[in-house]
């Protein structure tokens, strides 16, 4: 009952799952036994010095053994599932990370009104990123080959995976 309040759906990877919690930090509990693995501490939050001002939202996706953690406070990380470890960050950016998903090679990062920004799984370097008003995502994607299905106020979109 005294335990992080959980946000958005909690993630598997291995023997471990992962969830955020209102607070700001990401918790990784063994599956078998409940017990906390690791807890990665909480982004830095514009105007959010108190910890009970910090209200960052995560938004999780696992591909393999890596955590990718999405957030309100913009920044995208990649984490070790089992240890925690952050293998990569992205620098701040103008919009939130309100979807995170993976398909192994890359992590596609919902932006509000309708951005779409792609990062390389490996790297954390942006590959490309679509941003509003161009394009209106306002869901998550799907990839399947050379395409990206994602969709939109407008319809479907279906764009070429380079």
């Amino acid at each position: 009952p005294s335990g992080p309040t959980a946000t958005i759906t909690p993630v598997v990877a291995g023997d471990v799952l992962v969830a955020g919690a209102r607070d700001g930090p990401v918790h990784a509990f063994d599956r078998a036994s409940g017990s906390i693995r690791w807890k990665m501490q909480p982004f830095p939050i514009p105007q959010a010095s108190i910890p009970a001002h910090i209200r960052d939202v995560h938004a999780l996706a696992t591909c393999g053994d890596v955590v990718f953690v999405g957030s309100t406070s913009t920044l995208v990380a990649a984490l070790d599932a089992r240890s925690g470890q952050e293998f990569w960050r992205t620098a701040g950016s103008l919009a939130s990370a309100d979807g995170v998903s993976c398909d192994g090679r890359s992590v596609f990062v919902m932006r509000p009104l309708g951005g779409l920004q792609v990062i390389d799984a490996a790297t954390g370097q942006e590959r490309w990123e679509i941003g509003y008003p161009d394009n209106d995502f306002w869901t998550g994607v799907l990839t399947e080959g050379d395409r990206v299905y994602g969709g939109g106020i407008e319809g479907l979109y279906a764009l070429r995976y380079d």
